[in-house]
């Protein structure tokens, strides 16, 4: 497993530095959520979704390759799990926790979008 996610990581030093911004940008956003582990359960659910989706993400690249198909894990993890903080968030205190869910559930939601388009790309066979 290890084996693959390096070769994932690999493959994504070699993305246009846009992709890699994003990336980097998307991922240090989800892996905040450690900072609020002992004040709520919601960032518990975030860190098992980046345990998923990095798994996932990296046993579907060694399968196919480099393809818009990557962004399946998202979709799967990232949909229910932003349709729950939906609920929730708005219902929170006002805090630091709940500023970081907002950013977190925006940022989330925009890279769905790409990996909504990417992956139906995928399926109906679009470059």
């Amino acid at each position: 497993m290890i084996d693959m996610i390096q070769a994932f990581m690999a493959a994504m030093e070699q993305q246009p530095m846009w992709v890699q911004i994003w990336v980097n940008f998307l991922g240090t956003v989800n892996v905040a959520a450690i900072l609020f582990v002992f004040k709520s359960k919601l960032p518990w659910i975030i860190l098992g979704a980046i345990v998923f989706s990095l798994l996932t993400i990296s046993w579907l690249h060694n399968e196919y390759g480099f393809v818009r198909l990557l962004g399946l894990p998202h979709i799967i993890v990232w949909t229910p799990m932003l349709w729950y903080f939906w609920k929730v968030v708005p219902k929170l205190e006002a805090s630091l926790l709940k500023k970081y869910l907002y950013l977190l559930m925006g940022t989330n939601f925009i890279s769905l979008v790409i990996d909504y388009i990417d992956v139906a790309r995928y399926f109906l066979g679009i470059a």
